[in-house]
């Protein structure tokens, strides 16, 4: 058996930050003169979002789940380290957007990772690996499944919410 891909997600938190609750008040407080409300529901939204995938990345990290087996891991591994990488990248694109604040700056796509990891998940019911699996290899690799996806979701939504924003019109009015 092999150690269990898509463990290590703690990488990726660390970069987002837990995002607390509080920063929803913070955010609906950035209504003035130089923030408009669309704007500021734009970014209410986005640490919505953001809260949402740091509490399912917490949530991961902290889980044990089981290994899967080599013959099923052998494909899997290079998707999953690929989806890793991917996602470090846009996690490191949001953070320069608002360290920079431009939301000019660009922000890679999950969408290169999620069809390398919808490939190999493909091979792996072709080469009908699940079958003779038992109950927790074949629950442990829909869960990883799952996972990515729902990772990768969540990156591009915060990606296409965080484009959304105007920061220009206003970054130098608040310290965010």
């Amino acid at each position: 058996m092999s150690k269990q891909p898509g463990h290590g997600d703690d990488a990726l938190s660390d970069r987002l930050t837990l995002v607390p609750i509080e920063s929803v008040s913070w955010a609906k407080g950035l209504k003035g003169r130089h923030c408009p409300e669309g704007e500021v529901e734009k970014i209410v939204a986005l640490t919505m979002t953001m809260r949402r995938l740091a509490l399912r990345l917490s949530a991961r990290a902290h889980a044990q789940p089981s290994a899967l087996p080599e013959s099923i891991a052998r494909l899997i591994n290079p998707a999953v380290e690929k989806a890793r990488e991917d996602f470090r990248m846009i996690a490191d694109g949001l953070t320069k957007v608002f360290r920079e604040g431009s939301s000019r700056v660009p922000i890679p796509s999950a969408k290169a990772a999620r069809e390398s990891f919808r490939n190999a998940l493909q091979e792996v019911r072709s080469q009908n690996l699940l079958a003779g699996q038992s109950l927790e290899s074949v629950a442990s690799y829909l869960s990883l499944a799952h996972r990515l996806d729902v990772i990768a979701d969540d990156l591009e939504i915060c990606r296409d919410q965080t484009s959304s924003l105007a920061l220009e019109h206003y970054w130098d009015d608040y310290s965010l």
